[in-house]
């Protein structure tokens, strides 16, 4: 999905004495984009998501995070994006493409007036 994509949202009035219900986006040529439940009150105990947390399998050969071990600590890695990079497919705008459709802009925002030369333009991770 993405900004300025019609989809539709999708929502099932909870039954008398039920606090959850079915929730759900579409785009409009039907294509899933969300599945889920909302709730009011509860004790989270019948949502979707436990509900598909308790049909996985327990996680026996990781790949992803084979090298991670829990309360593991890395060195700090400098990041560094351009004002006007594009960093590919799964980024494909830069930081003055969002700044241009910001809903709440700030003179901090631009160049003349952020003390950091640029706008967002580095990070530490």
């Amino acid at each position: 999905m993405f900004e300025g994509e019609e989809v539709q949202a999708q929502i099932e009035k909870p039954k008398p004495g039920q606090t959850v219900c079915t929730i759900g986006m579409v785009k409009r040529d039907g294509t899933e984009i969300l599945r889920g439940t909302a709730s009011i009150d509860g004790d989270g105990n019948e949502t979707a998501l436990s509900r598909r947390l308790g049909e996985l399998k327990p996680l026996t050969d990781p790949v992803i995070l084979a090298d991670i071990k829990v309360g593991m600590k890395t060195p700090r890695q400098a990041i560094k994006m351009d004002f006007d990079q594009n960093m590919g497919d799964l980024y494909p705008f830069s930081l003055a493409d969002k700044l241009r459709v910001i809903t709440e802009p700030s003179d901090y925002y631009s160049l003349e007036h952020n003390s950091w030369a640029a706008p967002s333009s580095r990070w530490r991770c």
